[in-house]
């Protein structure tokens, strides 16, 4: 672990110190006679970038409303539309603007003795993430109370709730543009609305500016780590019909 972070201390999604990392653990798991192969893919290299865009545009929607309500509803829908369907992974919109890069998946197989009648897969990744104000302690204490999963707490109700307000905006600015200048008695519904898409803006915007990626140790150059350590365990002590594949993921999982 102190090897990979001190050598490849950078390693964002399809960069090269991600690749490099791919690499070391590659030779350790050669070295342990296991065959390894790269199998690559292309994705986006920054998830908050891409909230920053869902969530912008939804903010300049909001503002927008004042003037023209049908260029509200042209931003508020498809940010709203795109990142339900690139949340639940059924597809993906805005995020393709933002273009993509090669990133990798390390297989290393263990093969079974004899027929195999079970294959087993572990997966951990090599690279580390972003981080900003928003994964402060004080503030996920705040958010989501002690003791709780910051990732689970985080990215998931205020998520949904910031995903299906946008909706809801689109549905207020359709209503805005039959009601025409009485449409300011809509504004204290389209301003509370929109709280959620800003705040989610706001400090995806602020891990975006810092540019900061952390060291990754324990998420999840530990479970790497201990990838390499069951491959040595297990190819003495497992079954023989047993075949076992340890896969380092590119881009997190």
């Amino acid at each position: 672990i102190r090897t990979i972070i001190e050598r490849c201390p950078r390693r964002q999604p399809g960069s090269e110190d991600e690749a490099e990392a791919h690499n070391m653990l590659s030779g350790v798991f050669e070295d342990l006679g296991l065959t390894t192969s790269s199998r690559p893919f292309r994705y986006n290299d920054n998830l908050y970038a891409n909230l920053v865009l869902h969530f912008g545009l939804g903010t300049a929607g909001s503002l927008a409303f004042a003037v023209s309500p049908a260029a509200a509803m042209a931003l508020h829908g498809p940010a709203g539309v795109s990142y339900l369907g690139d949340s639940t992974r059924r597809f993906m919109l805005l995020r393709r603007l933002l273009g993509t890069r090669t990133c990798h998946n390390l297989v290393a197989q263990l093969p079974a003795r004899d027929e195999p009648s079970l294959r087993i897969v572990l997966i951990a990744h090599a690279d580390a993430a972003f981080t900003g104000a928003l994964f402060d302690p004080r503030l996920v204490e705040r958010l989501v109370g002690s003791g709780k999963s910051p990732a689970k707490s985080l990215l998931a109700r205020p998520m949904r709730l910031a995903t299906y307000s946008q909706l809801a905006l689109a549905g207020l600015d359709g209503l805005g543009m039959m009601m025409g200048p009485a449409r300011h008695v809509l504004w204290p519904a389209v301003a509370g609305l929109s709280i959620p898409g800003l705040l989610v803006f706001l400090l995806n915007l602020e891990i975006v500016l810092r540019d900061e990626i952390v060291p990754g140790a324990n998420d999840n150059l530990s479970g790497s780590a201990g990838l390499v350590i069951l491959a040595h365990r297990l190819m003495a002590s497992r079954p023989d019909d047993v075949e076992i594949v340890f896969v380092i993921s590119g881009a997190e999982e």
